[in-house]
């Protein structure tokens, strides 16, 4: 099963949209901004069997500080899930003929890397890519995430008697806050509220800059979508949403910014709402694998699916990721974290 760059970017994204396991992180233009402003190298490596694409799976390169790096995705991208995309028609084989097609897509995919000789690998795979086992067998570490699905098949008023009791009273009472909701393009103002919250909390910026949400928001303007809820003329609630094969996930933000106010419960239900009106089959609720989201996500009454995260380190890769955890300086460490996240 012969590897190849595949840099052909009709062709890539032909294969990301006929793939069950294809998501917009995945396409062309969403790649190539994130390595234009993450300071990594894409590598967009394509499998094939014969003649047939059975694979796409793109890697981010970097050498740093004496670290050779190798992520899908990288770190500051925001982007949850990347990692292998696979064929329609290997979803369709039986179970002995997928597993053939996966782990030689595996075996050569390795080859590769090997010649990259990296000190630290970390790919974080889309919820659909279930089946973790050769990674497993080839000594990656394997770190389980969660991640929140409601299910829009139910009639509106059912999915909302679901919610919490009271997430259910905040929306229900909604109308006496008087919100306005508006689409916009200030992606200043929004990493302003972001990095300032984050930085309330001793943590930098989560989002690489404004001119990589700038350049996200015009090449997917069907696609991802930032919002601001006002109450008067006083920003409540902020969020950046994208909508992709018939899913809708809550992607950024969710900052509430008036105790006061349920900002966030407000927008969400009208997202929901505006969801079902379209006809998208589910929302994601992004993020369950943190204590302290999941307990508020959780009153929305979603479904909980697995993610899993596969990584690799030499013994350099490995030192470097104990220094970050253990000793460095916040300054440094802060450098450090942008190469090495903490899963």
């Amino acid at each position: 099963m012969p590897v190849e760059l595949l840099e052909d970017r009709s062709r890539w994204d032909e294969f990301v949209e006929e793939s069950p396991d294809g998501m917009l992180f995945h396409r062309w233009d969403f790649l190539q901004i994130v390595e234009k402003h993450s300071g990594y190298r894409l590598l967009p490596l394509g499998v094939r069997r014969g003649n047939e694409l059975v694979c796409v799976c793109p890697l981010f390169v970097r050498s740093l500080k004496g670290l050779k790096l190798v992520f899908s995705p990288p770190p500051g991208a925001c982007v949850p899930y990347l990692g292998p995309v696979f064929s329609p028609e290997y979803h369709r084989l039986r179970q002995k003929r997928k597993e053939g097609y996966l782990n030689g897509a595996f075996e050569d995919v390795s080859r590769e890397l090997a010649k990259l000789a990296p000190n630290y690998i970390s790919v974080s795979a889309v919820p659909s890519f279930d089946d973790i086992r050769p990674f497993m067998w080839a000594g990656y570490d394997i770190g389980i995430n969660y991640t929140y699905y409601l299910d829009l098949s139910r009639p509106l008023d059912k999915i909302l008697d679901g919610f919490d009791p009271d997430c259910k009273k905040k929306i229900r009472t909604g109308d006496k806050y008087g919100l306005r909701i508006e689409q916009t393009q200030d992606v200043e103002t929004f990493y302003a509220i972001t990095r300032d919250r984050f930085d309330s909390r001793g943590m930098g910026s989560p989002i690489l800059s404004p001119g990589y949400l700038n350049d996200i928001l015009d090449a997917f303007p069907d696609h991802v979508k930032m919002y601001f809820a006002y109450a008067g003329e006083e920003i409540v609630s902020i969020a950046v949403n994208c909508t992709y094969k018939g899913s809708l996930m809550f992607w950024l933000g969710e900052i509430n910014l008036r105790k006061a106010i349920p900002g966030n419960e407000l927008l969400k239900w009208e997202f929901i709402r505006q969801a079902k009106e379209q006809g998208l089959r589910e929302v994601e609720l992004e993020g369950a694998g943190l204590k302290h989201l999941c307990l508020y996500k959780s009153k929305f009454n979603p479904s909980l699916r697995q993610t899993f995260v596969a990584s690799k380190k030499d013994p350099l890769g490995a030192a470097a990721e104990w220094a970050y955890k253990n000793v460095l300086t916040k300054s440094f460490a802060a450098k450090i974290k942008s190469v090495i996240p903490s899963h």
